[in-house]
């Protein structure tokens, strides 16, 4: 969520490499079809701390299977690791801050024109977060 889109070939290193080799991420599967349609990223930062992000297949946006493999993974980390904190940061101003708000993490800043899209442009970078009190 917070890099420009992959092309083919760094997509199919970074699944290699990250999501299955160092198993950086759980795949979104689904239920009905066993089809794989994206990855819930979801590491320790620090201590009870987590790093949440998602890809997702472009076919299945808006259909609501983001938010609910997420929702799940928050449950778990807060009930089953006893997680402290989940933060997400995201470039997408729309898309994905809306999917954070709707996680109900708040926003905790915004890093202006930090990082760059595909076409070269500047981006600012959003932070959000959600505590186990929350």
């Amino acid at each position: 969520n917070c890099e420009p889109a992959y092309d083919f070939a760094k997509t199919e290193e970074f699944l290699q490499d990250f999501c299955i080799g160092r198993k950086g991420a759980e795949a979104a599967v689904l239920i009905e079809s066993n089809k794989l349609i994206g990855y819930i990223l979801f590491n320790a930062s620090e201590e009870d701390v987590y790093e949440m992000g998602w890809i997702f297949n472009r076919e299945y946006w808006g259909h609501g299977f983001a938010y609910e493999a997420c929702s799940k993974t928050i449950e778990y980390a807060f009930e089953k690791l006893n997680a402290h904190k989940i933060f997400a940061e995201a470039t997408d101003a729309i898309k994905s801050v809306g999917l954070m708000k709707k996680l109900g993490m708040v926003q905790e800043g915004i890093q202006r024109s930090h990082t760059k899209d595909n076409d070269g442009a500047w981006q600012d970078l959003y932070f959000y977060g959600l505590l186990k009190e929350d």
